[in-house]
């Protein structure tokens, strides 16, 4: 039994027949209503790595399956690079843009991600919490150590922005 899936991405949605015209047509109509991005994976039906309907692959079995997990890992590197954008992102409206992280250390914290440093990052982003955190509760007084744009300046607490510069 071969089966044929369309996965979304936007969401949990899927779906899965022996029909592909029927997967197909079910991809249509989420895409059309969701407004969504859907994945169709057409399944082959094999018999020992020949066609069951007596059809001739162009290429050796094998090397379809080094093509198939070529693709699969193109794709795990396209998820990973859109996971990055959205962290780096994050950090520039919640760090940056107000003022709890200097453009230099917004640099540093895009080369470590870029390098795959998560402790390096995981550290300095700590200290960047702290930052928000202290300046938000009024309290960033009590760390001499230690400057960054928005210290010292009356943050709105309900939105955390503090009108910071890049």
């Amino acid at each position: 039994m071969t089966v044929h899936r369309a996965d979304c991405e936007d969401c949990a949605w899927s779906y899965s027949d022996e029909d592909l015209v029927d997967v197909s047509d079910e991809m249509e109509r989420h895409v059309r209503k969701e407004m969504h991005d859907v994945d169709l994976e057409r399944a082959v039906a094999t018999d020992g790595g020949h066609c069951v309907d007596g059809t001739e692959r162009e290429t050796d079995p094998e090397e379809m399956d080094i093509a198939e997990l070529a693709h699969e890992y193109l794709r795990s590197i396209e998820r990973e690079e859109e996971a990055k954008e959205g962290v780096l992102t994050y950090v520039l409206e919640e760090f940056v843009d107000p003022g709890y992280m200097t453009w230099d250390e917004y640099e540093t914290v895009k080369s470590a991600l870029d390098a795959g440093l998560l402790d390096e990052l995981r550290d300095a982003m700590g200290l960047f919490c702290f930052r928000k955190a202290y300046t938000e509760m009024g309290r960033d007084d009590e760390i001499d150590h230690d400057d960054w744009p928005a210290k010292g300046r009356n943050v709105d607490t309900d939105s955390g922005r503090s009108g910071g510069d890049r």
